[in-house]
C-alpha cells in the first residue's frame, strides 16, 4: 500500500552480495515514524531518497525488518521526441 512520507535521513549501511550482483544497503528514516527502513540500491550513493523530500513509497514488513521502496510513476511507453522525423 502506497503512502506519502517525508524523508528524514538516508544513511549508507553496507555492501550486499545478492543473486543480482552487488547492491548497497541504506537505512531510511521518515518523519513521524520511529522505524528504520531498509532500502537496497544499485548505486552508491543512492539517488531515490533525498533528505527533506516528500514522496510516495511502499512500506513492507519482511520478518523483523521493514523495507521501503519508492512507488514507480506510471509514465507509459514511448518517451521519444514527437518532433523528430525518421527518414530513409
Amino acid at each position: 500500500m502506497a503512502q506519502k512520507v517525508k524523508v528524514a535521513s538516508a544513511v549508507f549501511k553496507r555492501e550486499v552480495n545478492t543473486k543480482n550482483g552487488l547492491m548497497y544497503s541504506y537505512d531510511i528514516k521518515v518523519d513521524g515514524d520511529d522505524k528504520t527502513y531498509q532500502y537496497l540500491a544499485k548505486t552508491n550513493p543512492q539517488t531515490k531518497f533525498s533528505v527533506g523530500a516528500e514522496m510516495d513509497v511502499e512500506l513492507v514488513q519482511n520478518g523483523n525488518y521493514w523495507n521501503i521502496k519508492p512507488v514507480q510513476q506510471s509514465g507509459g511507453f514511448g518517451g521519444g521526441n514527437p518532433q523528430r522525423l525518421e527518414t530513409d
